[in-house]
């Protein structure tokens, strides 16, 4: 997968990713370390990059993290729907019934009901 990491993610997890075989770009390699995130995620998906980054509360740093995720898959693909703001994932091929879509908002994936 393509990365774009915000200025606040560890080296830790630039190093893990890169190690995954993920393509991995850090704001500050482009230039744009303090530009805010709705610049970044715009380059994000001019890249066609998922944007990584953390929030700040008023005090401290937070990484967001979704309580549940899909299994782990082979042969996914994934986009953002900027209209709707989220990230769909469609399911490759993994050990259990497949081709289901994923989407990924207000820091939590789900599947989206789908009426025929």
């Amino acid at each position: 997968m393509r990365f774009l990491l915000d200025q606040d993610v560890y080296a830790v997890t630039i190093r893990l990713l890169r190690g995954l075989g993920h393509d991995v770009v850090p704001v500050a390699q482009i230039g744009c370390s303090q530009a805010p995130d709705s610049d970044l995620l715009r380059t994000a998906e001019e890249q066609s990059r998922v944007f990584v980054t953390r929030e700040w509360d008023g005090t401290n740093w937070i990484e967001r993290n979704a309580p549940s995720s899909p299994p782990a898959i082979f042969g996914p693909a994934m986009t953002y729907d900027g209209a709707r703001g989220f990230t769909v994932l469609f399911d490759g091929e993994c050990d259990y019934p497949c081709q289901r879509t994923w989407e990924y908002g207000l820091y939590r994936w789900w599947f989206p009901l789908v009426l025929f």
